[in-house]
């Protein structure tokens, strides 16, 4: 058995030996795993805010009327849920894995960062009371004239 150990970490040490005096260049992939945002800004005022919320399998990520921002809301909302159990039809768009629908809440975003799954998200949105939940339409984020 001592031997069989022994040959064994011989053969680790051999291969791990990198002999070769060449630099290693690692190159950094950009992709899923890229930090969402790269310039801090603090955490935004306390306020009402509205856009379109998306809920999936591991995701839950709102998009603020006005920005094409994602921010991630780090507990499933009661209220989101009941809407999708009661809606007679399915609230995606077709082809999605996920259900889109208009939120409108009063929360507080938090400071930018990296957030939620895989760190894609630029902000937290810790949610303090949900105004209202909806099938997302069309012009919803528009500007009222």
């Amino acid at each position: 058995m001592h031997r069989f150990i022994m040959a064994t970490l011989l053969v680790a040490g051999v291969a791990c030996d990198r002999s070769d005096p060449r630099p290693v260049h690692r190159r950094v992939s950009t992709g899923a795993h890229e930090p969402a945002n790269l310039s801090p800004a603090p955490a935004l005022a306390e306020g009402v805010y509205q856009g379109w919320y998306v809920v999936g399998s591991g995701t839950r990520w709102f998009t603020p009327c006005g920005t094409d921002e994602r921010w991630w809301i780090p507990r499933e909302l009661d209220e989101a849920t009941r809407f999708i159990v009661q809606s007679p039809r399915p609230v995606g768009p077709p082809g999605w894995e996920s259900t889109r629908m208009f939120l409108k809440v009063r929360a507080v975003p938090g400071a930018t960062g990296s957030f939620g799954s895989l760190g894609k998200y630029s902000r937290e949105l810790n949610v303090l009371e949900v105004l209202e939940v909806r099938e997302f339409r069309s012009g919803d984020c528009e500007p009222s004239r």
